[in-house]
């Protein structure tokens, strides 16, 4: 059977899965020591101002003085913020902006407060599924995010009913900017006054959190083309928050950059609609679309007379679902959206220490289809202390021994548990330039014989060096990109989302939108993509997609170059996803050559004379719109 969280939650306690149950449902445990109803309003849309009543219903036991409930906010839903961290709300002041509370006749009963992360022995989950303070892998405070209330004076009968507010006719609350099918609420009461809150069922109250009203178009295709082929083309509507626009059906007529028609009439569905098309002219291409109300331009197309050997492929190879820490629901949605909505090339799915492996196996077995849609096995391994990701070769692999704290556990792990059985793996830090105290990550503990890339920017922000834009929430400035290309560490520079909305490829999510990875691999197989990845041919791009092209003395990203007669040939080419872009050019760590073009196309090259010993180039890229892409380093001797 496939299992999503709370299923496993459930039959892990030795409980029957629940079958299944009304959104908006009367959930009571084993117990029945609660329910909740979501009373107002009838639908959320994204972004867009809406007051929530919610009716709580205690249980059997009623709620006895110092008793009270807990109404929780899933991990990765951020309330009342466009671009923050956590969800935020106060419990003072019923008159001010972002208040939740308790309305009616039960107001002055309870105190409360609002905890952006709860204690773990504050909360139980569900019945039947392992208490908050037994770490099995998934965070086990999914709905950290809360509201509690106690009761103060008198207590409430089985039956009684009790009235929360999410915000208020004058001051309503911001639902969260990422569409979300079943967003989900939580809630757990205390009926025994003992202080800790029990989740009343394994399913909770939901509701479609839908996008808002097409904003824009966009499109994309695999980013290497040839004159005169055939290619497709994914057309999509999105919101202003960049959800697929699913309400928006019309059609969309394709122009070149330099104008010329290569489709009419194309009919777009529920905001999507693929096309083939052929450019008979080499170059780059952002294509114009436009029709009905919307208009926009695809993310750039290099046509070649004949394709270079190794193409570029985008992936998002870092993101999660319900069985860990997000909000999608399996890993057959997490991939479907990768691959029709966000047109990846590649993806992986790394839930942390996933609870279903057989199922994870079977998901990157299912949709792995050569020349279209490359899937890895992966998991999120370590975590707390040191970020660290895992993943592997094929879809065989063993289940990782244990959920590790440090990086020296899983560089353990990849020799003792992988590498001694004859398994490929391969792994790397993401967000590592978090100043979370332990010196040792990344670089100074760095295991060349498996790590090989960095995730240098994802939702979480970019951790290129100590000031850099969109920064992490601290950063240590010995921990990040530029500290260890300065240490000598070598490594593949990628981006991914680290989506918690289940979103790859097109993550609008957390402090800022979400990074890529494009691989330089001849063909779009796996066995292509792998050997990209582990030999560095690898770069990273924050939301758009931009093409990069970096050479030295013939050489691309990721070599070693020997310049025994003291010469650097640099070669530098770069197309944006926007008008604008500003392209400078790295020697170890030190900008040696700006350019700027309004049109987003810079090419360059330079000679530069290099003195002995180890020295390195790397390309950055930044757009008018503010994202930016990374070339991985060549190394010079």
């Amino acid at each position: 059977m496939k299992m999503n969280r709370r299923h496993f939650i459930t039959a892990a306690g030795g409980a029957l899965a629940l079958s299944a149950v009304p959104r908006n449902v009367l959930a009571f445990d084993t117990q029945g020591e609660g329910s909740m109803w979501i009373l107002e309003p009838s639908e959320w849309v994204c972004g867009r101002p809406v007051k929530v009543v919610l009716e709580i219903t205690a249980g059997p036991s009623g709620i006895p003085v110092g008793g009270g409930v807990y109404v929780g906010f899933h991990h990765a839903a951020l309330w009342n913020t466009d671009y923050g961290f956590w969800s935020s709300f106060q419990t003072v002041n019923p008159n001010g902006n972002k208040y939740i509370g308790i309305i009616g006749d039960q107001a002055d009963n309870f105190s409360t407060v609002w905890k952006g992360w709860a204690k773990n022995e504050e909360i139980n989950r569900a019945p039947g599924g392992p208490p908050a303070n037994d770490w099995t892998g998934s965070t086990p405070l999914i709905f950290h995010q809360c509201f509690q209330a106690r009761v103060k004076d008198h207590p409430i009968p089985p039956g009684g009913r009790v009235l929360v507010t999410i915000g208020t006719d004058q001051f309503p609350a911001v639902p969260p900017i990422v569409a979300d099918k079943d967003h989900e609420l939580f809630l757990a009461t205390d009926s025994t006054g003992k202080g800790v809150f029990y989740g009343v069922a394994a399913e909770q109250p939901k509701m479609d959190l839908v996008a808002a009203e097409p904003h824009h178009l966009i499109a994309s295709a695999q980013m290497v083309q040839e004159t005169g082929k055939p290619f497709e083309l994914l057309i999509r509507a999105e919101d202003r928050y960049y959800n697929t626009a699913k309400s928006f059906n019309g059609t969309v007529t394709v122009r070149m950059e330099q104008g010329g028609v290569l489709a009419r009439n194309v009919e777009v569905k529920n905001g999507l609609a693929r096309v083939q098309v052929k450019v008979d002219r080499s170059g780059p291409q952002r294509l114009r679309l436009d029709g009905d109300g919307l208009d926009g331009r695809s993310e750039p197309i290099m046509v070649f007379e004949e394709a270079p050997a190794c193409r570029i492929y985008y992936g998002d190879m870092h993101g999660h679902t319900r069985i860990s820490d997000g909000c999608g629901a399996d890993a057959d949605e997490y991939y479907c959206f990768g691959r029709d909505e966000a047109n990846l090339d590649v993806c992986a799915l790394t839930d942390h220490w996933h609870y279903d492996w057989p199922q994870m196996q079977h998901a990157a077995r299912q949709y792995y289809q050569p020349g279209r849609f490359v899937t890895f096995l992966g998991e999120e391994a370590g975590t707390n202390l040191d970020h660290i990701n895992l993943y592997f070769a094929d879809c065989n692999a063993p289940h990782t021994d244990r959920y590790h704290i440090k990086q020296q556990d899983c560089h353990n792990t990849a020799h003792n548990h992988y590498m001694a059985n004859g398994c490929q793996v391969i792994g790397g830090p993401h967000h590592f330039a978090f100043d979370r105290g332990e010196k040792e990550y990344p670089w100074i503990g760095w295991d060349s014989a498996y790590e090989r890339f960095a995730e240098i920017v994802s939702n979480h922000g970019t951790s290129e060096f100590d000031g850099n834009p969109n920064p992490l929430h601290t950063t240590d400035v010995n921990k990040t990109m530029q500290a260890g290309l300065a240490m000598g560490r070598r490594f593949g520079v990628i981006g991914s989302s680290d989506t918690h909305v289940s979103k790859p490829g097109r993550s609008n999510w957390m402090g800022y939108r979400g990074g890529l990875a494009a691989f330089l691999a001849p063909e779009l197989t796996r066995e292509a993509i792998w050997d990209a990845w582990w030999n560095y041919r690898v770069y990273a791009a924050e939301f758009d997609r931009i093409y990069m092209d970096f050479s030295v003395n013939g050489n691309g990203m990721g070599s070693e170059v020997s310049a025994s007669d003291g010469k650097a040939e640099l070669s530098v080419s770069v197309v944006g996803a926007d008008d604008g872009i500003t392209v400078e050019l790295l020697k170890n760590n030190q900008v040696l050559k700006t350019e700027k073009a309004a049109d987003g196309i810079v090419n360059f090259k330079i000679t530069d004379f290099v003195a002995s010993g180890e020295h390195w180039y790397y390309v950055r890229a930044t757009q008018a719109n503010g994202q930016r892409a990374w070339s991985t380093a060549v190394w010079v001797v």
